[in-house]
Formats: structure tokens, sequence, C-alpha cells
């Protein structure tokens, strides 16, 4: 059973990069590797200094909590999409 996590990477100035972390790593047919970090191109301030970059964060969680279940859901019906990896990949949300 796949167990795929939300989580956060430092990255430059004040910001805070996310990603999918699967555990174990997902197999990629086409590729033929396992891969388990799927980075989202999404980011989060860190410390949120007005109220645009608190909605800001608020909204990219949920948008990111949302790609963690489709892709959990995905992964349980044994049918990961290219569809959906490459809109991941590519960030087209």
């Amino acid at each position: 059973m796949t167990l795929i996590k939300l989580r956060k990477k430092p990255a430059a100035k004040n910001t805070v990069r996310l990603y999918l972390d699967a555990y174990p790593p997902i197999y990629d047919p086409l590729t033929g590797k396992s891969q388990r970090k799927f980075y989202l191109k999404l980011f989060l301030y860190r410390m949120p200094k007005s109220q645009l970059e608190k909605k800001h964060n608020d909204q990219t969680l949920f948008l990111a909590e949302n790609l963690r279940v489709k892709m959990m859901l995905e992964v349980y019906n044994n049918r990961i999409s290219n569809k959906l990896r490459m809109s991941i990949l590519s960030g087209n949300y």
C-alpha cells in the first residue's frame, strides 16, 4: 500500500516549496523507473506578512491537498494516468 504525503521544502527567500512524497516509490511503466517525489511547482510564504499572502497560503494548501487525494485515489485504483502525471509535473492544475 502506497502512502502519499504532502511535504514542504525550504526554498529561496521567504518561500517553501510543496511536493508529494510517495512511499514506497511509484513505478512508471513508460520510463521503467520508480519515482518517489513529485514536485508541484507550488509555493507558500514562510511568514506571510499581509492578508493577500495568508490567503495565497490557504488556497495553495487546499489545491495541494486536493492533488494529493487525487493521486492517492489513482494509486489505489492501480492506474496513475499519464494525464495526471503530466499535469502534476508540468504544473497545469
